[in-house]
């Protein structure tokens, strides 16, 4: 109801008059009063009307044009070529094979009986595979058992009106009827109860056919049949009246290199296919990036993790219809292929690498049943550069397989490699001095175990606990960070509280326990030891606590190789136009994540890399103990290495084993380093008196020889 606006005035003015003078209104002069002012309101309000109409209709009549136009223009979008993938000498990892396919986008008006008859007709003269490869080789089934009886309910309906009521009981009919069982309820009980072993195989075709034409979304172009013939490409533009809706296109699929050799095959990673499209979890996400549902995207490894490079520029088409209402393509963008990526890796040195680790695997003797995994990881010290990375591991059949990505995705206990940041920590923080002298006896503390080095080795430096792997002059370091003035036998466990975090402090700075900034997906950063025991400093101290992964264990001898910083590790070398390797469009430099810091860090460096060449050639009166396969003579240079072994558990049904792990960390040249090394053996051995070799020996030595003999 129009509320009169007139009336408060009214009001206030009979209570200014009396009772006794109060005169009666001039009714006809109001009302006409009131006219004209709605008759002017009205008037100004279709005036700007008028005008709001002329600005759109005249004056704005080609910007709304085209804003009705683009609300109202169905449009398409195909992907281009993704860019290559190439190693740093130039092979190809991964590539866009130029490749033709069938699509199919609904004629106006078509009816499911039509698009059934479609279909059959396709089937008959092109073909279909029940099976799909994707971009990695794998084959899979083309349509589920789930799917087909999906499309077997709808084909019998809607050619044959059958509802496969008879699937039902007559309780669940009269539920049904009540409304008791909604129709989602009711049509699961039917497909559940569905039998279709009796589909023939062409049968299964035609519903795999049906369905690739109607799946979502509705207004999208379908990929019906993928790397066709130009054959049949002529077949079909011959005799395009028989096939509404159907075209063709040029496309493309992956290939990987060397028919995805596994050695490089987690690292370069895949790409999903049409059928698959966008991942659900991220589908929101790309949606709003401008992909289509249905578009191929990078699931896995560089391919992924590298998505805006290697996409490019979609090409565009407005889709109208013609007056047969079959749908015609008008390109609006020409689009653009995806830049190419160069990799830091070298895959002939990731070949080599995983030859090695294999080598070492099949010399295994009689106590090395548990021995299954292997990796090692080589990066350049200055740059955080992955030069090669491999990793293997044996199936339950027995044969082993290469896994890289298990380089920074699987942690374990790496022993002593991890005793120089230990020393580092007690220079700094002051428990120790540069060649002070610790004897290497078995400590002894209430109610424990004694804790001792693999041999007692007396008096002691700095450097020369290093190069022998003293655990007690690493033990004493920890203990002395908790409270310890000086040891007694069998007094009480020192014990401060915050120690396993500054430890742990002192380890992240050299990337121990901390993601390396490596550009993939995912990285593990390991595990953090169970319980903050007293006693475990000590276990701590030596690497037989907390898990590393063989990437942190490379940026951290990477970070001691090059006197303190500690520099990102990376895949990506560079990003270039397509097919123009000179034209840089990024490069990725040295990112130095953090710098170790203090006044005398040079000089407690310098002692933890004199300590790792006292190794090989001994140091402060001790002799070295790495392994003969990373001497000098063996690599061709001056190398400085130091051994690890830690001790582990390998858990059965039956129980739990005791087994050894073996690890090495090394780089050089000594003086001028290029390259650093690490290599880890989880469960090398279940013999505890089995410590004299280090299995990683060999691998180390033998690929530090192939860099520096071939490295360009």
């Amino acid at each position: 109801m129009i509320t009169n606006p007139f009336r408060k005035s009214d009001q206030d003015r009979r209570r200014r008059s009396s009772n006794i003078f109060a005169k009666k209104d001039d009714l006809q002069k109001v009302i006409n009063i009131r006219a004209r002012v709605f008759i002017v309101l009205i008037v100004a309000a279709f005036a700007i009307i008028s005008i709001k109409l002329v600005n759109i209709q005249l004056v704005k009549q080609d910007e709304y044009a085209i804003k009705l136009e683009a609300f109202t223009m169905k449009r398409q979008a195909f992907a281009p070529p993704r860019g290559d993938i190439k190693d740093r000498n130039g092979v190809l990892l991964a590539s866009s094979k130029k490749s033709l396919s069938i699509f199919y986008y609904p004629p106006e008006n078509i009816t499911a009986k039509e698009e059934w008859e479609l279909a059959e007709k396709i089937l008959t003269d092109f073909g279909m595979s029940l099976t799909k490869t994707n971009s990695r080789g794998v084959e899979s089934a083309a349509i589920t058992e789930r799917q087909l009886k999906d499309m077997h309910y709808l084909h019998e309906y809607q050619l044959h009106k059958e509802n496969f009521n008879s699937l039902l009981t007559e309780e669940e009919l009269t539920k049904a009827n009540e409304g008791k069982l909604d129709n989602d309820d009711i049509y699961a009980l039917k497909i559940e109860r569905m039998d279709i072993s009796g589909l023939d195989e062409n049968t299964k075709k035609l519903y795999l056919t049906y369905m690739l034409m109607n799946q979502a979304p509705e207004n999208e172009f379908k990929i019906i049949k993928e790397g066709v013939s130009n054959e049949q490409i002529a077949k079909l533009l011959e005799n395009r009246s028989a096939y509404p809706g159907f075209e063709y296109r040029d496309d493309w699929e992956r290939v990987y290199y060397d028919n995805d050799n596994p050695i490089v095959k987690s690292i370069v990673g895949s790409v999903s296919d049409q059928t698959q499209g966008l991942p659900s979890e991220n589908m929101q996400y790309y949606l709003g990036l401008g992909y289509a549902m249905n578009q191929r995207i990078g699931i896995s490894g560089i391919e992924k993790e590298y998505e805006s490079f290697l996409v490019g520029t979609s090409k565009d088409y407005d889709i109208s219809y013609d007056s047969e209402g079959i749908a015609k393509l008008d390109e609006n963008n020409a689009g653009k292929s995806g830049y190419d990526l160069t990799l830091s890796i070298d895959v002939e040195m990731m070949k080599e690498a995983d030859r090695l680790l294999r080598e070492a695997m099949n010399s295994r003797s009689s106590d090395t049943e548990y021995f299954n995994n292997m990796y090692m990881t080589v990066l350049d010290v200055n740059t955080g550069e992955v030069l090669a990375t491999a990793g293997i591991q044996k199936n339950k059949d027995g044969e082993i397989e290469s896994i890289p990505s298990g380089t920074y995705l699987n942690a374990e206990r790496v022993g002593s490699t991890v005793k120089m940041a230990t020393l580092y920590m007690g220079l700094e923080e002051g428990v120790v001095g540069p060649g002070e002298v610790v004897i290497d006896q078995p400590l002894k503390f209430q109610g424990t175990d004694p804790f001792k080095s693999y041999q007692t080795w007396g008096a002691l430096t700095d450097r020369s606990a290093i190069a022998v792997s003293s655990n007690v002059y690493m033990a004493t370091i920890a203990l002395r960070m908790a409270g310890m003035q000086s040891y007694v036998p069998e007094m009480a466990m020192p014990y401060a509280e915050g120690t396993f975090e500054k430890m742990r402090t002192y380890y992240n700075m050299f990337g121990l326990g901390v993601t390396t900034g490596l550009d993939v997906p995912t990285e593990g950063v390991g595990a953090i030891g169970g319980t903050e025991e007293h006693g475990k400093i000590m276990a701590m101290a030596i690497g037989q606590y907390d898990t590393y992964t063989s990437m942190q264990l490379a940026q951290y001898v990477a970070t001691i190789a090059n006197g303190g910083k500690r520099v990102q590790t990376h895949f990506l070398d560079r990003v270039t136009e397509v097919n123009d390797p000179d034209t840089v469009i990024y490069k990725m430099g040295a990112n130095i994540l953090s710098t170790l810091k203090g006044t005398s860090v040079e000089t407690y460096i310098s002692r933890a890399q004199e300590g790792m060449r006292g190794c090989i050639e001994g140091i402060d009166g001790k002799a070295g103990i790495c392994p003969q396969e990373v001497s000098d003579a063996a690599v061709g240079v001056k190398m400085a290495v130091k051994t690890g072994t830690a001790e582990n558990n390998v858990y059965l049904e039956s129980g739990s084993v005791d087994t050894v792990s073996n690890s090495i960390v090394a780089y050089g040249p000594y003086e001028e380093p290029e390259i650093a090394i690490s290599c880890i053996a989880p469960n090398y051995t279940s013999n505890s008196n089995n410590l004299g070799s280090n299995v990683c020996g060999a691998p180390v030595g033998k690929i530090a020889k192939y860099y520096f003999e071939n490295k360009k």
